[in-house]
């Protein structure tokens, strides 16, 4: 049987997963219905724990054992349950094809990009050598890779994360098949690099006949790549739309709190300079380097260097947020272990108040530290499975000698100002959800009663619930406390919210630094522009209309960046003069700096 327009091409009714022995059994999935149509565009959305991946695991049949699956699944007419394993492992890849949420974790790493995409062919189609390579290049290029022959001999490590994700939706589309399944396909991504994807993800839907179904929780996503969306909650489908009026007319509070949720690009803004932010600086870099040796040949001798972070100044004043943003590789990241002195610079120096950080002894860094911490990107790694919470927020105070009485009543203290139960005090990382565990983080960095937080993309690896919950969080701990923070991100929406200032970094350089609200509504650096660009907006009819700049490719390589202006190689304005000189920062008047021989402010 073949689907039209009017029948579904796969058809779920009544999906529950059971999970775990007879003795422990758990039921993640336990109601859920929906269709794909020809050429569908589904969304599939919901808190973190709704059951939406394992969903998709149950389409294809791979789920871990023990498992029992109840309800219909068929695909063109004809159930999927009842099918034997051989038949499943015919339909995966050629009828359903499964792209992952992390392609680093996805594919061989000894194994080149091409070799991978060919294995993908040969499972279902008996080719010729010849025309295996020429669906290989054809494969690369439909998923928007520049020079398709250059990238199949490289191996995984040597792309980006977006090049990776592409490479893997043509592992995905290798044998043409009816649906693809795409599983939080831009969550570990920057702003540029999920429009990269989800343009490709739009062109595949308009050159081939497959339909797709996009899991995700970024509602901006769902307005700018769906046409209907279908709303998960405890393993159930609580809300089904077309996306339009999923967003004006939300019905099941679950949806109406997920967009309540939503950070928003277009939302109201902190304003201009945090209230009471003045004095000397907390923070102040000056023009930092940081330059890594290149190691080459049997003996790893040093052949060059690359300038991760090339000569970047910025203050942070008491009380007030500084964000930084980019994408990801232009040096955010190094730019605030710089800061904590995690790295040692190349040159330039940092100042803690009044204290040159960079000559300090060891002895006085220690100390020193205390003023200063940092709240880690994932909080699953950054915490150690084997401590308590109570022995992890304790942990800084036991380094810096503070006596056992005090200890125990500052943890008290400190679960209860990050929302944590106080018997909670005794369960282990893995008894905590996600935002829970951010929370502990925070209160360990808190522990000391720090003037400064450095957040290093502190919510990125959160789904929408939990990120408004902990950003809530942080902005009451500012108000409450007076700290000042650095945030890390690259979620656009979110600094919108939390930011005083912007700093927007490329190949390692600041090149436009402003109050938000300023950088928000007029935007003078190229880069910026393409930035907010990128960044989709939770409204369909808006997100359509929005003019959009999609960058091509990746940045160039720190270790050989183009002459003159940094950015002039993917720039749409540059001009002569930007491959001869380097533009410097220069203010633009009201604390408005941008680094661009052709600034036009645009809104």
């Amino acid at each position: 049987m073949s689907a039209t327009p009017d029948t579904p091409l796969l058809s779920v009714r009544h999906l529950a997963v059971e999970l775990g022995s007879d003795a422990h059994r758990v039921e993640p999935v336990a109601d859920v219905s929906f269709d794909v149509f020809p050429r569908d565009a589904l969304g599939i959305v919901g808190p973190s724990g709704a059951g939406k991946t394992l969903t998709a695991h149950a389409l294809l049949g791979i789920l871990p054992e023990p498992a029992r699956v109840r309800g219909e699944i068929e695909l063109r007419g004809r159930s999927l349950l009842d099918r034997s394993e051989a038949e499943l492992e015919r339909i995966r890849g050629r009828d359903l094809a499964l792209v992952f949420q992390d392609p680093s974790t996805a594919f061989d790493p000894v194994a080149t990009i091409g070799a991978q995409v060919a294995e993908a062919v040969r499972v279902h189609q008996d080719l010729p050598a010849p025309q295996v390579d020429d669906r290989v290049l054809h494969l690369l290029g439909l998923v928007g890779m520049a020079d398709p022959r250059a990238r199949a001999a490289q191996y995984p490590h040597e792309l980006s994360g977006g090049l990776r994700q592409r490479a893997m939706l043509a592992v995905a589309l290798a044998n043409d098949p009816a649906v693809l399944i795409a599983d939080e396909p831009t969550s570990n991504l920057d702003a540029i690099a999920q429009a990269q994807v989800l343009d490709v993800l739009a062109r595949i839907r308009e050159e081939t006949n497959t339909a797709l179904v996009l899991i995700t929780h970024d509602l901006g996503v769902i307005a700018r790549a769906v046409d209907r969306v279908l709303v998960v909650e405890a393993g159930r489908d609580v809300e089904t739309a077309p996306v339009d009026e999923l967003f004006t007319a939300p019905r099941h509070p679950c949806t109406r709190s997920l967009l309540a949720a939503v950070p928003r690009l277009d939302g109201p803004g902190r304003g201009g300079a945090a209230r009471g932010a003045g004095g000397t600086p907390v923070l102040a870099a000056e023009g930092l380097v940081k330059e890594f040796p290149v190691r080459a040949g049997m003996f790893r001798r040093v052949v060059g260097h690359v300038a991760a972070v090339a000569d970047v100044s910025f203050t942070v004043r008491p009380g007030e947020t500084l964000a930084l943003v980019g994408e990801s590789g232009s040096g955010k990241t190094t730019t605030a272990r710089l800061a904590l002195r995690l790295l040692e610079p190349s040159a330039g120096r940092v100042r803690f108040r009044d204290e040159d950080l960079t000559a300090a002894s060891p002895r006085r860094l220690r100390a020193l530290r205390r003023h200063v911490q940092i709240v880690f990107q994932d909080p699953a790694a950054s915490l150690n499975p084997r401590l308590s919470v109570y022995e992890t927020i304790a942990d800084p105070l036991r380094v810096h000698r503070v006596p056992r009485a005090d200890e125990r009543r500052r943890v008290g203290d400190l679960l209860e100002l990050v929302g944590l139960r106080p018997e909670q005090a005794s369960h282990g990382p893995h008894q905590l959800s996600g935002g829970e565990r951010q929370r502990v983080g925070i209160a360990r960095a808190l522990a000391l009663e720090p003037q400064l937080l450095v957040l290093d993309e502190p919510v990125s690896a959160l789904d929408t619930p939990n990120r408004a919950a902990v950003v809530e969080l942080l902005e009451g701990l500012q108000r409450e406390l007076g700290v000042a923070y650095l945030f890390i991100a690259h979620d656009l929406g979110i600094v919108r919210r939390v930011a005083d200032r912007v700093a927007v970094m490329y190949l390692g350089r600041i090149v436009e630094t402003a109050p938000a609200a300023a950088l928000y509504d007029t935007p003078a650096h190229p880069y910026t522009q393409a930035l907010l660009s990128a960044t989709p907006v939770p409204d369909p009819p808006r997100e359509r209309a929005r003019r959009r700049i999609i960058l091509a490719g990746d940045p160039p390589h720190p270790g050989d960046p183009p002459s003159g202006c940094r950015f002039r190689t993917r720039c749409w304005k540059a001009q002569a003069e930007c491959a001869a000189t380097e533009p410097e920062l220069v203010d633009r008047g009201r604390g408005h700096l941008v680094a661009c021989h052709f600034p036009e402010p645009e809104a």
